[in-house]
């Protein structure tokens, strides 16, 4: 049960008192109650009243409207507050600075003693199913770089730890992780920010190389819902009709968004891709085809018309790969089309969008996945596309002939099998699995060795995965990529290729989207569950902690 929820024509609210502190404010939610310190003692129903003027003063409602219901005489109270929805008092608790978003467990209080005193509430933003974190016996938080570290002993979710630090404006984030004995149940990292001027931050935590669903998010049933990072800001989810929702990384809180300016119907091969200014832009491939973009800042979409707009139209299909630095997005073949175009993503003196000069695809390549192979400098770079609905080698390299064997094959999960490394070396080597092989799902995987130049090396893997997957998900942390799909997250050893199946009784059978926060979880949305159901959970997937 959240501790915000609907009641008769307002809402009630789990609250945790904490009398006598230092002033009457809010802090954010702890071990799923609002925090509230308040500075009367509880004596003679005192700090009672100094509840119901603060709550009242907070959804801008008169004392009478504010009722405690329950825990008169003790710290956990459930209150009421009349003429009131719960999109509204979510508005009030975050127009007042309060992170309202979090289930939180942990509140670590950060102190500078000189020059002044500054408080920094720091929030864990817990999975929906808590069971094994119960489990928690110690707790260990680094703050970096050339913060303080401290290991302490908890009983379980319910604690708050004490941190003292060194004034300044350096930014740094505060990594938590949770551990019984030794064994590490889950851990989480935030943003990096300045602590000083964060008077909220969240950490979300999950188990290591695992997902988790998310507590307290939309339930969007949607199997085409899709999202975008927002750079600096967080993430963007669009459902099919156009709803949305923002993801704020410093908080995790979530919002809803402007509602993107199409219809259903308008949406049946539409993409979403980050920018270079913190937004997003849709782009539409159908008979009309169009391009919006969503502002986080303003939390307003703009239908944009640059030149060229024509050449989206009728590439049903198609790849489509940005650039990371979020300045332009390539859409590949789609439709009939064999050519590819460049689309500026950052509006500018040539708006425009122009095929890309001798650069055509042997096939329209609809279905393929598109990804980067990583060179060693910049520049380097080489786009690959894997899959084919043509009778055609399912692999092609920017710069050479097709290659691999022989389509139909679409729908794959791609990702690099190499480590992850600042400065990656050629050859690059890209593992792909599942999807659509000549009509059925396929368990087989094909790895591609790309070099600097020259066509590529496809070697094919029958049966990698331990069953078919018709749309699987490629996920990834420093030490292995992992796929997704048929209720089951395979893991695989970069070194080995052996797989090894980390989780299974999962909802998602195939499909969705995700997106990887500037922390470096994962979040995963829409995609379909069994039967034919829309899973409508949202979830993260949190890599194995490194270099830490």
């Amino acid at each position: 049960m959240s501790w915000l929820r609907p009641a008769g024509e307002g809402v009630e609210i789990d609250v945790l008192v904490v009398p006598r502190s230092s002033r009457d404010r809010i802090v954010g939610v702890h071990a799923d109650r609002l925090k509230v310190q308040i500075t009367a003692p509880p004596v003679d129903g005192a700090a009672n009243d100094a509840l119901v003027r603060l709550l009242a003063a907070t959804f801008g409602v008169a004392r009478r409207a504010v009722e405690i219901r329950r825990g008169a005489t003790g710290r956990r109270k459930r209150a009421y507050v009349d003429g009131i929805d719960e999109r509204a008092a979510r508005h009030a608790l975050r127009e007042h600075g309060v992170a309202v978003g979090l289930l939180a467990a942990l509140s670590l209080f950060a102190s500078a003693c000189e020059p002044a005193s500054v408080e920094v509430d720091v929030q864990l933003v817990l999975p929906a199913d808590t069971a094994t974190l119960a489990r928690t016996d110690n707790v260990s938080v680094v703050v970096s770089p050339d913060g303080p570290t401290v290991t302490e002993s908890v009983p379980g979710l319910d604690f708050a730890l004490d941190l003292a630090l060194e004034p300044g404006d350096t930014s740094q984030d505060v990594a938590v992780y949770l551990a019984e004995g030794t064994d590490l149940l889950a851990w989480g990292r935030s943003v990096r920010v300045v602590l000083a001027d964060t008077p909220a931050l969240g950490v979300l935590v999950g188990p290591p190389g695992a997902l988790a669903a998310m507590a307290a998010t939309p339930k969007v049933a949607d199997p085409a819902a899709r999202a975008s990072r927002l750079q600096g800001f967080g993430a963007l989810v669009v459902d099919e009709g156009g709803a949305s929702w923002a993801v704020d990384h410093v908080t995790y809180d979530v919002y809803p968004a402007a509602r993107a300016p199409f219809a259903p119907e308008e949406v049946a091969d539409l993409r979403l891709v980050p920018d270079a200014l913190g937004g997003a832009i849709a782009l539409r491939f159908d008979a009309t085809p169009a391009y919006h973009r969503y502002d986080p800042a303003a939390d307003a979409w703009a239908t944009v018309e640059p030149g060229g707009l024509d050449l989206l139209a009728e590439r049903d299909g198609a790849a489509v790969l940005p650039t990371d630095d979020g300045a332009t997005a390539f859409v590949f073949g789609g439709g009939s089309r064999v050519d590819v175009v460049a689309v500026p993503l950052v509006p500018g003196d040539a708006f425009a969008i122009a095929t890309v000069a001798d650069l055509v695809l042997p096939d329209p390549r609809r279905g393929a996945v598109a990804t980067w192979a990583r060179g060693p400098a910049a520049g380097d770079d080489r786009a690959v596309l894997v899959g084919t609905d043509a009778d055609a080698p399912v692999v092609w390299v920017q710069g050479a002939a097709a290659a691999g064997p022989t389509g139909p094959w679409t729908g794959l999960a791609c990702a690099p099998s190499d480590p992850i490394a600042v400065e990656p070396d050629w050859p690059v080597t890209i593992l792909c699995l599942g999807g659509i092989r000549n009509g059925a799902p396929t368990a087989d995987g094909l790895s591609i060795r790309v070099g600097a130049d020259g066509p590529p090396e496809v070697t094919e893997h029958p049966d990698l995965l331990p069953a078919p997957m018709e749309a699987p998900l490629a996920l990834l942390d420093a030490e292995a990529t992992y796929v997704h799909g048929e209720g089951r997250l395979v893991r695989f050893d970069r070194g080995t290729l052996e797989p090894q199946t980390v989780q299974d009784g999962l909802s998602r059978q195939g499909g969705g989207t995700s997106v990887t926060l500037a922390t470096g979880t994962t979040l995963v949305v829409g995609g379909r569950a069994s039967e034919g159901a829309s899973v409508s959970t949202w979830e993260t997937f949190t890599p194995q902690p490194s270099g830490d």
